[in-house]
């Protein structure tokens, strides 16, 4: 071959290559992108050990510095030889030993493609070359662990509970108590922990024994928030603020039933509000105990009885009233369960009784059969106003003479839940008399004066006289008799004219007694009233004479 045709086939093979090179770098485009499109989607752990989000690093990272992903799609390994997505990263190695990305190559500057000589070469290869890239090492480093979710933002730990110690005591100073009294307790509550506590509750349930309460705030250190109560019947509650070494000290007044029963047993506590821990619970509450004493009360009962009149005609209405109190200062007891008894005598028919009270009182059970009166299961309060009243009427024999007399009593049973300290007033009688409702006869000197007395009237004789003048003698050996009348007295003919009256012993005399004479109707006359109380009939002896002299002014 001449050299004429060596040159132009060195001429051919040169543009041929220059045909054929751009054609190869568009087919390798055009491969590169199928490959980005039908590649399967791939995942890069973010967790390489930068610390960096790639969700937000990434995006908005203007570092020059910074290495953007890049797909794994156009990651051939001839193209990603070398490459490490963040230098000096901490990778996990395959062997589990953490592995520091060296720091990118320095990448030379590109250069301008060679242009074609115009001119004819002086030389010609003795063979055709291929242009090669130079290769370079390949160091791909995989994920050991799969990618986990994404990072979350844990909550802060809680903060640690405030320690405290509270401590609450509570105690009335007596082991004993009484039904009816007034138990006054102390309830102190003191923080003797290092720190302050909020909201703390005071709690103290009602004992049945305790009718109401009062909660009073005695005194209050270094702590606020103390509520009192009055006259409360609930449980007590109360919520406090107590500083380190502050106290709340409440009095109570604990007012106890009538009827209590047992034990009184009552308890009181403090609890801490959520946020604090009471690292004590032991003294946390208190409780105080009473054991019931039975006290019997003493109560002074006063019977009282009385006659509707002093004296009494046979045949005639009669009526007794029987009165209890229970007033005595000295023994302010209230008494229950006693009875009231009261035997009539025969001589009054008819007997009615009936019952009432004033105040706080009860009759009780009237069982009165016939004249004996009773009633049983009478009560009655301490006071003035309290009272029984019971009333007796009947009717009087025709046939009785003589004094009626009958006697009423309290009767306290043996265990009744009081005492009477002074029996002596717990029994009454009263005595009623016939009624001077007869004359007296004087016949032969003498008068029978029967049981109760009698009226001696006399006409006056001449209306000129002033009236009679009588001596009298009690011939009887040992009553006395009583004379009332109106005019002068013994041994008196002239004066100033009244009312007189006189006892008369046995064996005696009352000499000239001045009758002064009464115009009834337009007659005159004298009347001396004689009374007889000894339970039977007198004789005296009587004389009479006119009262013509002196007179009364």
């Amino acid at each position: 071959m001449s050299e004429q045709e060596k040159q132009k086939k060195s001429n051919r093979d040169l543009l041929l290559i220059l045909l054929l090179l751009p054609l190869g770098v568009c087919l390798m485009f055009a491969a590169g992108q199928a490959a980005i499109e039908l590649a399967a989607s791939w995942t890069l752990n973010a967790d390489m050990g930068s610390g960096l989000n790639p969700d937000v690093e990434f995006a908005n990272r203007n570092d020059p510095s910074f290495i953007e992903p890049i797909l794994s799609g156009i990651l051939t390994q001839p193209a990603w030889a070398g490459v490490y997505l963040t230098p000096d990263a901490v990778i996990p190695g395959e062997d589990g030993q953490p592995v520091v990305a060296p720091p990118l190559p320095d990448q030379p500057s590109p250069q301008p493609p060679a242009q074609p000589s115009s001119s004819p070469p002086t030389s010609v290869p003795t063979s055709n070359p291929t242009p090669v890239i130079a290769p370079t090492t390949v160091v791909v480093v995989p994920p050991t662990q799969p990618p986990g979710p994404k990072p979350t933002t844990e909550p802060p730990p809680p903060e640690p509970d405030v320690e405290v110690d509270l401590r609450i005591t509570k105690n009335d100073g007596q082991s004993s108590y009484t039904a009816g009294s007034t138990v006054v307790y102390s309830v102190v509550v003191t923080n003797i922990g290092a720190n302050a506590v909020s909201g703390a509750t005071i709690s103290d349930n009602l004992p049945s024994q305790v009718a109401s309460w009062d909660w009073i705030c005695t005194s209050v250190t270094n702590a606020s928030g103390c509520n009192a109560v009055a006259g409360s019947a609930s449980n007590f509650t109360d919520t406090v603020n107590i500083q380190s070494g502050g106290s709340i000290e409440y009095t109570v007044n604990a007012y106890i039933k009538g009827g209590a029963k047992r034990k009184l047993v009552n308890t009181a506590s403090v609890s801490v509000p959520s946020g604090y821990t009471d690292t004590n619970s032991g003294n946390n509450s208190a409780t105080d105990t009473d054991t019931l004493t039975v006290v019997i009360p003493s109560a002074d009962l006063v019977i009282t009885k009385t006659a509707g009149s002093a004296n009494y005609i046979p045949g005639g209405g009669i009526t007794f009233t029987i009165e209890v109190t229970n007033s005595d200062s000295g023994n302010p007891g209230n008494a229950s369960g006693f009875n009231i008894t009261d035997n009539v005598p025969a001589a009054i028919t008819g007997l009615t009784v009936s019952c009432a009270v004033t105040g706080t009182a009860s009759c009780g059970t009237n069982n009165t059969s016939g004249n004996s009166v009773s009633f049983t299961g009478a009560s009655i309060n301490w006071g003035v106003g309290n009272r029984i009243t019971i009333t007796l009427s009947g009717t009087v024999a025709s046939g009785a003479s003589g004094t009626i007399s009958n006697t009423a009593n309290i009767v306290i049973p043996s265990g009744a839940p009081f005492t009477d300290p002074n029996g002596s007033n717990n029994s009454s009688g009263v005595t009623v008399n016939p009624a001077v409702s007869f004359f007296c006869t004087l016949s032969g000197g003498s008068i029978t004066v029967p049981n109760g007395g009698c009226f001696l009237v006399r006409g006056v004789i001449n209306p000129s006289h002033n009236g009679h003048l009588y001596t009298i003698t009690n011939t009887h050996a040992t009553s006395s008799l009583t004379f009332t009348w109106n005019g002068l007295g013994e041994n008196q003919t002239s004066g100033t004219c009244g009312s007189q009256n006189t006892t008369l012993g046995s064996g005696n005399t009352l000499n000239n007694i001045a009758v002064q004479k009464v115009s009834i109707f337009g007659l005159e006359f004298t009347t001396l009233t004689i009374g007889n109380s000894s339970g039977g009939p007198i004789i005296i002896n009587v004389t009479e004479s006119v009262w013509d002299t002196g007179g009364c002014s």
